[in-house]
């Protein structure tokens, strides 16, 4: 009576589908003559569930990429290499922390009886947005106001930051509060200076909330009804959301130039955030800088310029002619 066995691989092979294997018996006698008898084997299968966290990372199967979640029907005892490798999709980085069977970023399986689920774990980081001016709206009443607003007239993204110039004509009127209707808060970047019969403070919101368009109002309140007061809202996107803001200074004069004097920046990469109000009329950015508005009829500036070195700033500004004038810098840092 003659005898065998044979192992069948744990590797290299495909097992998802319909399995079976035909083992096929040939007898050769002393005369060549030859007779053959199969049989077909059904193997226990068992399936194992890949899923990650976050949801919809790509995972690896003996190197093949599927998209998760996915089911995968394989053979017990069989050996399959999988992998978790980091990724990015859109702006949002995903790397490995761990396997839910406490496997390293790519290992070897062997299917348990009753299947199994293996969970891969991510940390999503997802990259800051650009360091970018996104929109600018004004209000410039010409009566004696002691509640001013502005309006936002283009959506407002989450996570951005809001700028907000508030010029006066008056040396004795004082901003009592600065609100806005999506509930962010306001906080002082450069403290009012008057001179020269006009008065000018920058105010920031970090980290600002979503508003649909035209549905954020800031409102400034004033202690008493002051003259020409002129609103500057800007938004700005990727900057640092905790701290963004890091230095400003303030000047006045009476010239046809303004100049808000230096300030040494901390970090690479920095808004540096121009602004002036003035009696007579602002007519160009200072050099370096972008006009981003020069409000009409009353003719104030906000300008910017984007810096990749720290060092030392300061927000310059043309008038038409020699004129009273507040002119202020404030700096405000990128997102790492």
């Amino acid at each position: 009576m003659t005898s065998g066995t044979f192992t069948i691989p744990t590797t290299g092979h495909d097992f998802s589908g319909f399995t079976r294997y035909r083992i096929t018996l040939t007898v050769t006698d002393s005369s060549g003559l030859q007779s053959s008898q199969s049989v077909t084997i059904f193997p226990d299968k068992v399936n194992l569930a890949f899923n990650t966290l976050p949801a919809g990372v790509t995972l690896y199967l003996d190197g093949i990429a599927h998209a998760t979640p996915f089911t995968y029907d394989t053979l017990i005892g069989f050996n399959h290499e999988i992998e978790a490798r980091n990724a990015t999709i859109g702006t949002t980085t995903y790397n490995f922390v761990s396997w839910s069977d406490g496997g390293i970023q790519d290992h070897v399986i062997t299917v348990p009886v009753g299947g199994a689920t293996y969970t891969a774990t991510y940390n999503a980081v997802t990259a800051p947005a650009p360091l970018a001016f996104v929109q600018v709206s004004s209000a410039t009443p010409q009566t004696n106001q002691t509640q001013v607003s502005v309006v936002y007239t283009a959506p407002q993204v989450v996570g951005d930051t809001n700028i907000l110039v508030v010029g006066w004509n008056s040396g004795t009127s004082n901003i009592t509060s600065v609100t806005d209707s999506a509930g962010n808060v306001y906080q002082l970047a450069v403290p009012t200076v008057a001179g020269n019969g006009v008065s000018q403070a920058i105010y920031y919101a970090k980290n600002i909330k979503s508003a649909g368009a035209g549905a954020n109002t800031v409102t400034v309140t004033f202690n008493t009804a002051t003259q020409f007061v002129d609103l500057r809202a800007l938004e700005y996107s990727g900057l640092d959301l905790a701290n963004p803001f890091d230095v400003g200074a303030s000047a006045s004069g009476a010239s046809n130039s303004a100049s808000s004097g230096a300030v040494t920046t901390s970090a690479a990469h920095e808004l540096i955030f121009g602004a002036g109000t003035t009696i007579g009329a602002f007519n160009a950015a200072g050099s370096g800088f972008t006009t981003r508005v020069i409000t009409s009829p009353d003719a104030d500036i906000a300008e910017d310029r984007f810096v990749t070195a720290a060092g030392s700033y300061s927000a310059t500004a043309p008038l038409g002619g020699s004129a009273g004038w507040v002119m202020q810098v404030a700096t405000f840092k990128a997102a790492s």
